[in-house]
C-alpha cells in the first residue's frame, strides 16, 4: 500500500519553500508514495495546476479571523480536520517561521496515526530582545517535543527552529536545498536570445539576482552600491532584479533618485527565472539573513561567480567560488570592480551538482518516509 504524504507550505507562488516541496514532488517515487498540499493562502495559486494536473490534491486551509492567535487556531483547526478525514500517515511542515511550522504540525500531533516532519528553510529575523528570546526558546522546544523527525536547510537554520538536544539526537538531518540540475545548465543560446530581448548590449556585464523585493533582501543597499560602481567605473553594467515584492515602487525610487535607472531591469517575477541566469555575468546577493538560499545553489550550476553577503551562510560555497562581501558600499564595488566575470569551471561545478541534485536527495527524504511510517505500524501493532 502506498503512504500518504501531506506536504504543509504557505501557498502555492514561486517561493523557496514552494519550490522545494514541488522538487519533491516531481521527483518523489509515485509506486510508493501518494503526495498532497495543504496551504494557508487562496490568493498565490501559481503552483496549483501542476500539482492537480500530476494526481495531487490542494487543501486550501484560509481564515477570515483577524486577531492573529484565533486565525492561527482556526487554521490549524481545519489542517487537523483535513488530517483525521484524510487519514494521512505523515505530514511533512515546510516554513521559515515558528508558525508557519506550529499551524500545521501542532494539529498533527494530536492524531496518533500521522508522523510529523517539521522542515526549517530559513534562520529568520530576530530583534534581539528580550521578548524575542523568549518567543525563541518556547517555539523551539515547542517544535522540537511535536517533531517525529526535523529537517532543515542547513545547521544554522536548524539552530534557529529546534533545541540543542533535539538537533544532536537521530531525529535531525540536514536537507539540502536541492534541485532539478538540468534546469540551470549555461546555455549560449539563450543568453544571447533573452539579451537582445532586453536590449543589453554585448560589452555590458550584468549583475543578477533573483528574490523577493523584501527587506529581507537589502536591496536598497545592492542600488545604492550598484550607483556608486556605475559612477566610478568605466566598464558598462547592468542590474537585473528579477522578482517581485512590496518594496518594488521604493527600489525603482531610489534608483531614479541616484540617476540609474537606466542602467537596472526589473522584470517582475518570472516562473522562468532559470533562464535569466544565462544572461548574467555574476549572481550577487546582500541578503541581511538566509538560510541557505536555493538562488545560490541555482547560479553556481549555471557557472556564474557569486559576490554573496557575509551574512549568508558559509554552507552554501560548495563549488568554492563564491566570494563573501562585507555590508560597506566601498567594499562590493571594489569586489565588482576586480571580477572577471567569467564562468567558473566544470569540476566547481561537478562538487554542486554532486551534493544538490534533487534525485539523489529526495532518496534521503524518501528514506525518512518509510523510517516514519515503519515506526507507525510497528506501534500500531505493539
Amino acid at each position: 500500500m502506498k503512504k500518504k504524504i501531506l506536504m504543509s507550505v504557505g501557498s502555492l507562488e514561486i517561493g523557496g519553500n514552494e519550490i522545494f516541496a514541488m522538487n519533491v514532488f516531481e521527483n518523489i517515487d509515485r509506486k510508493k508514495f501518494d503526495m498532497d498540499f495543504v496551504i494557508f493562502d487562496d490568493e498565490k495559486m501559481i503552483l496549483y495546476d501542476e500539482i492537480v494536473n500530476s494526481g495531487g490534491k490542494v487543501w486550501i486551509c484560509t481564515s477570515s479571523k483577524k486577531n492573529k492567535l484565533l486565525r492561527l487556531l482556526d487554521q490549524a483547526k481545519q489542517v487537523y480536520c483535513v488530517l483525521r478525514k484524510e487519514k494521512y500517515d505523515i505530514i511533512h511542515c515546510n516554513s521559515c517561521s515558528y508558525i508557519g511550522i506550529i499551524r500545521s504540525a501542532l494539529p498533527a500531533h494530536f492524531i496518533k496515526r500521522t508522523k510529523v516532519i517539521t522542515h526549517s528553510h530559513n534562520v529568520g529575523k530576530s530583534r534581539k530582545t528580550m521578548e524575542d528570546f523568549v518567543i525563541q526558546f518556547l517555539c523551539k522546544h515547542v517544535i522540537s517535543s511535536i517533531a517525529d523527525y526535523g529537517f532543515a536547510c542547513s545547521l544554522n537554520a536548524g539552530e534557529s527552529k529546534y533545541t540543542n538536544r533535539f538537533i544532536r539526537s537521530n531525529r535531525f538531518k540536514v536537507i539540502n536545498n536541492a534541485i532539478n540540475v538540468d534546469k540551470y545548465k549555461f546555455s549560449y543560446y539563450k543568453r544571447d536570445y533573452y539579451r537582445k530581448n532586453l536590449n543589453i548590449q554585448p560589452d555590458t556585464i550584468v549583475l543578477g539576482t533573483v528574490g523577493r523585493l523584501d527587506y529581507q533582501k537589502n536591496l536598497e543597499f545592492m542600488i545604492e552600491f550598484f550607483a556608486n560602481l556605475v559612477k566610478t567605473s568605466k566598464q558598462k553594467y547592468k542590474l537585473l532584479i528579477i522578482g517581485e515584492g512590496i518594496l518594488e515602487k521604493d527600489l525603482k525610487d531610489k534608483a531614479f533618485r541616484l540617476g540609474v535607472e537606466d542602467s537596472i531591469i526589473f522584470t517582475g517575477r518570472k516562473n522562468n527565472a532559470n533562464e535569466y541566469y544565462n544572461v548574467m555575468d555574476c549572481f550577487i546577493l546582500t541578503s541581511l539573513f538566509e538560510g541557505l538560499p536555493f538562488v545560490l545553489v541555482e547560479a553556481q550550476l549555471n557557472g556564474l561567480q557569486c559576490y554573496v553577503s557575509d551574512r549568508v551562510s558559509t554552507e552554501v560555497n560548495v563549488s568554492g567560488t563564491i566570494k563573501f562581501v562585507s555590508l560597506q558600499v566601498n567594499n562590493w564595488v571594489k569586489a565588482i570592480t576586480e571580477a572577471t566575470c567569467e564562468r567558473i569551471g566544470a569540476e566547481a561545478i561537478d562538487k554542486v551538482l554532486s551534493k544538490y541534485d534533487m534525485r539523489n536527495e529526495v532518496k534521503n527524504i524518501e528514506k525518512v518516509y518509510n523510517d516514519l511510517c515503519g515506526k507507525r505500524m510497528e506501534k500500531t501493532n505493539a
